[in-house]
């Protein structure tokens, strides 16, 4: 706990306006001055599960879709580019193919232009039931068709 600015205690809770000084004090010295605002209950967040959060990628075809959108709306790459806050130069390697966006930027323009340009990225997973013994084979990793 933070101690009281004005008698030194230990449980300062409060901040308090006292002779035109903001200072942090416990509530007892809260009577020598003007109390601004209690302190709000501090909430733990649960932590998320790293099962509940699917990783992303980006998806295929981006630059297919990515150029398709702006043809849509009509807009040349400069324009494109201005919308969404990059280089005309960016815009150009991603429908050239030549680039592929990062995550952050397919976000941006998931949410902006309301395209999908992510899918969940499936892992290839060893079964546990196919062992046969502690290590793992290249068989483990290869999906049979």
């Amino acid at each position: 706990m933070p101690r009281c600015e004005m008698c030194g205690s230990d449980n300062a809770h409060l901040d308090c306006l006292v002779e035109g000084v903001k200072l942090r004090v416990c509530k007892s010295c809260s009577s020598f001055g003007k109390v601004l605002a209690a302190p709000k209950p501090i909430k733990k967040k649960q932590p998320r599960l790293q099962e509940d959060v699917p990783e992303l990628r980006v998806v295929f075809d981006a630059a297919a879709r990515i150029r398709t959108i702006r043809e849509q709306l009509g807009l040349t790459q400069k324009e494109f580019a201005a919308q969404i806050s990059e280089r005309e130069s960016i815009v150009h390697k991603l429908e050239s193919k030549g680039f592929c966006p990062s995550l952050s930027l397919a976000k941006k323009l998931e949410k902006k232009f309301k395209v999908r340009l992510t899918e969940p990225d499936e892992k290839i997973t060893p079964d546990a039931s196919k062992k046969s013994s502690g290590s793992f084979t290249l068989g483990d990793y290869i999906k049979v068709r």
